[in-house]
C-alpha cells in the first residue's frame, strides 16, 4: 500500500529539480498553498504582489505574497511569512526571486494562462511521480442519458416547469426536468492517486496543522479555504473579510497585514527545533 508523503519528501522533490524557476515556482506554490491557477494559470501573481515589513510586535521580518484566489474569482488573500532562514528555508529566496524576475508574471509558463496551468500540472506530476494522495471518499454527481421509451410519466413540477419519471433499470426510478439526462449521486470510494501540483497544497495545509498548530481559521485566511470541512469552522461573520478585492478597498494592504498577524507568529519556530 502507498504511504502519505512526508513534508520532507515533497520539498526534495522540489529541491531535486535542475531547472531554477520551476524549482522556485513550486517553492512558491507550496509556500502560498497555491492552487496551480493561483501560481501558473489564470489567476497567476505579479511580480509587485510580494510585501516587506516588521512585526511590531516580534521584531521578526516578514514576506506577504498578496495571493488570488482562484475559487473567491480572485479575491486576495495574505500569505505571510518570517524572513529569517532561522525559520524557513525557502521564503527569502523565493521572494528575492520572484520580485525581481524579469516578466510581471514571473509563474506564466505561456502566454495562454490555460496552456501554463497545462505545462505547470504537467512538470508537477513528473516531480511527484512514484508518489501517491490518500482521497477520501465523496459523493458527486453524474448525468445519465435516458430515451423516450424509458420514460413513465410526467407532471408539472413546483417550479412550473415538466418533470419526468424515469425508469433506470434495476427497479430504480428517477424524476428528472432535464429532456435528456438524470442526474444521479455516485458515491466515489477512499482510493490512493499519484500525486498532483494539489498535493503540494494538502501537504502544506497538514504541516501548517501539526507542526504549527494553525486552526480553523489561520488555514482560512492564508490558503483560501472554501471546503466545508475548513468553511464550517469559521464564523458566519468573518468569512466576508476573509478574501479582499484588491479593487474595493484602498486599505487593502493593511487589512491583509493584520489577517496575516493572526497567524503569524505561530511561525516563528526554529527549524532546528522542529527537526528534532
Amino acid at each position: 500500500m502507498p504511504t502519505l508523503p512526508s513534508d520532507t519528501a515533497i520539498c526534495n522533490r522540489i529541491e531535486s529539480l535542475k531547472d531554477t524557476h520551476l524549482r522556485m515556482m513550486f517553492k512558491y506554490m507550496k509556500k502560498t498553498l497555491g492552487r496551480v491557477s493561483e501560481v501558473a494559470g489564470k489567476y497567476a501573481p505579479h511580480r509587485d504582489d510580494v510585501f516587506y515589513d516588521t512585526d511590531d510586535r516580534t521584531g521578526e521580518e516578514y514576506v506577504l505574497f498578496a495571493v488570488k484566489t482562484a475559487k473567491r474569482k480572485g479575491r486576495l488573500r495574505p500569505v505571510c511569512r518570517p524572513i529569517s532562514t532561522k525559520y524557513d528555508a525557502w521564503v527569502k529566496e523565493v521572494a528575492e526571486y520572484f520580485s525581481g524576475y524579469e516578466s510581471e508574471h514571473p509563474w506564466l509558463l505561456h502566454e495562454n494562462p490555460e496552456t501554463s496551468k497545462k505545462y505547470a500540472m504537467d512538470y508537477a506530476s513528473e516531480m511527484l511521480d512514484g508518489l501517491h494522495w490518500n482521497m477520501i471518499d465523496y459523493t458527486k454527481s453524474i448525468e445519465i442519458p435516458y430515451t423516450k421509451e424509458q420514460v413513465l410519466h410526467e407532471r408539472l413540477g413546483d417550479s412550473g416547469y415538466p418533470e419526468w419519471l424515469i425508469d433506470l433499470g434495476d427497479g430504480v426510478r428517477a424524476w428528472t426536468r432535464y429532456r435528456d439526462y438524470v442526474k444521479q449521486s455516485m458515491k466515489v470510494e477512499q482510493r490512493w492517486k499519484p500525486a498532483t501540483s494539489h498535493v503540494l497544497r494538502k501537504r502544506e495545509s497538514l504541516t501548517l496543522d501539526m507542526d504549527y498548530g494553525f486552526d480553523p481559521i489561520d488555514l482560512a485566511y492564508i490558503g483560501g479555504w472554501t471546503e466545508h470541512s475548513q468553511q464550517d469552522n469559521v464564523p458566519a461573520a468573518l468569512k466576508h473579510y476573509l478574501f479582499l478585492d484588491l479593487q474595493s478597498a484602498k486599505d487593502t494592504l493593511p487589512i491583509l497585514k493584520r489577517q496575516g498577524m493572526r497567524y503569524f507568529r505561530k511561525l516563528l519556530v526554529p527549524l532546528d527545533v522542529l527537526n528534532r
